[in-house]
């Protein structure tokens, strides 16, 4: 899956961007799945970054695995 907007390609930013948020929604889904926590609204502007880069991370892993 691609992101587009109007038949244009995304510039390389907002390709990262959707990536790394796609793969957010993915780690959420996994966890939650296997019954552990998932993404959590964190207030501290510090802690929520470095949960969406573990989270990406993680997301990331598992799409890799399931494109073998």
């Amino acid at each position: 899956m691609l992101p587009n907007c109007r038949k244009v390609p995304l510039s390389a930013e907002l390709t990262e961007i959707f990536w790394e948020n796609a793969c957010v929604a993915v780690a959420h889904q996994y966890l939650r799945a296997k019954g552990k926590e998932g993404f959590r609204f964190l207030p501290e502007h510090a802690a929520r970054e470095e949960q969406i880069q573990a989270m990406a991370k993680v997301g990331a892993q598992v799409i890799a695995f399931l494109r073998k």
